[in-house]
């Protein structure tokens, strides 16, 4: 057959049903539908198909075909629209995730999540540009409100585990709702209203911690940080605060240079921070030492705090301690902690050599008893290489006498110890 009668043949059939006309939104009604019903077009748009969203290159795809659905807009308007597509998609990936857990307990897939994280990290940049909402935008104002209500809403009903719609809402009072641009007294004792008229509303439904950590933002920006404070330790231990919960909080004291406040809010909060070690503490103990560099005579509350925070504050508290060469002190933590010298790089142990190293005398005689006890060559080995760290302090000492005098004796307290007497030997430590 020749290549045209298929064509013609086509042609003579029934006409193919009409593609239907996916939804756009004008200028016009942007600025005057509420945000809902921005929604509504987003979810008209997509179809009731896929309904799941679980991968980046999913929400790629939905974000780029809701984003073909605006026009040319004022850079505010855009901003707006914009932060909604991204909150639309991010939906889309959280709501299915949250009801798999209910059902089933399962942790969200990983490609979900690292889809999600990018998502989240798109809307708060977008939060942390400045605002272009000008005085006279009443239009964009009142979907800036709607957006607060939207981000809410689903902040205070989200899984605590997820904390994803907290840490945007966050973001929108830290920047665009900020002191520095939109926010107000007015507009932080409004939503303060709110807050606490969810607690009724939602019932058992109501996610605490965010709840909580939400009353605390518009409490600070109004200067009421003992009530916010309060909240916190209201909370206690149910909240599971973490170190990364306080970080608004205490950024926008820091940003500010409120040092006597934040000296105060380190101080209150750090023993709600217990059951958290090492890593997770780091960046508390950075806003005590930057308190304590432009307040210096914050430093007594930073010991104060730091130690009635240990065990778990040990690292940080290590840390602080070298910082200020607060050598003694540190010294006893290590041999309170039973810290083993050769444990710690040289290189770490030199500035004490340097600044007080007859501190370390003790430090090492107790860890060469306690290798003598384990009665094994290579406990003997390790209390030998001490021996010759302590020669060598004795000697940068001046004080040579005093070493001869211990390690003969230490020799003939051990004489038995056949295996001990010749690593000594062999560390040229006995003739």
């Amino acid at each position: 057959s020749r290549p045209g009668d298929g064509e013609g043949a086509n042609r003579g059939s029934a006409p193919s049903a009409p593609r239907p006309v996916r939804p756009t939104l004008t200028e016009a009604e942007l600025t005057g539908l509420p945000v809902a019903k921005w929604h509504e077009r987003f979810q008209a748009r997509r179809g009731p198909m896929h309904l799941h969203v679980r991968t980046a290159q999913e929400a790629g795809e939905l974000l780029a075909d809701l984003q073909a659905m605006r026009p040319e807009l004022p850079w505010a308007l855009e901003q707006l629209f914009t932060l909604h597509a991204l909150l639309f998609v991010l939906e889309r990936m959280v709501k299915p995730a949250q009801a798999d857990w209910r059902q089933s307990g399962l942790f969200m897939g990983y490609h979900t999540q690292l889809a999600l994280d990018g998502l989240r990290g798109q809307a708060r940049s977008l939060l942390e540009d400045k605002l272009a909402l000008a005085g006279d935008d009443s239009a964009y104002w009142d979907r800036l409100m709607e957006t607060a209500d939207f981000l809410r809403e689903r902040m205070l009903t989200e899984d605590k585990t997820l904390g994803c719609f907290a840490s945007l809402y966050a973001s929108l009072w830290l920047h665009w709702l900020g002191p520095g641009s939109a926010g107000s007294p007015t507009l932080y004792e409004e939503e303060l209203r709110k807050l606490r008229a969810a607690e009724a509303e939602l019932g058992p439904s109501l996610s605490r911690l965010p709840w909580t950590l939400a009353q605390c933002l518009p409490l600070l920006c109004l200067a009421r940080d003992a009530e916010a404070r309060a909240l916190l330790a209201r909370g206690g231990s149910a909240l599971m605060l973490k170190p990364e919960h306080l970080a608004p909080l205490l950024g926008i004291l820091e940003r500010g240079g409120q040092w006597a406040r934040l000296r105060d809010w380190l101080a209150e909060t750090g023993p709600l921070l217990v059951g958290f070690r090492g890593e997770d503490l780091a960046s508390y103990g950075d806003y005590w030492e930057a308190v304590v560099a432009h307040l210096p005579e914050a430093e007594p509350a930073m010991w104060r705090t730091l130690k009635a925070m240990l065990p778990f504050s040990r690292s940080v508290y290590e840390d602080a301690l070298a910082a200020h060469g607060c050598w003694d002190l540190w010294i006893d933590l290590q041999m309170c902690m039973g810290q083993d010298p050769l444990s710690f790089r040289v290189t770490a142990l030199k500035p004490v050599e340097k600044d007080a190293p007859e501190l370390l005398l003790p430090f090492y005689h107790q860890a060469v008893e306690r290798y003598v006890l384990q009665k094994n060559r290579d406990g003997y080995k390790a209390a030998a290489k001490l021996l010759k760290r302590l020669a060598k302090l004795y000697a940068r000492l001046k004080r040579g006498e005093r070493w001869e005098q211990f390690i003969a004796a230490f020799a003939s307290r051990n004489s038995r110890l056949r295996a001990l007497q010749e690593e000594l030997r062999k560390g040229g430590l006995l003739s």
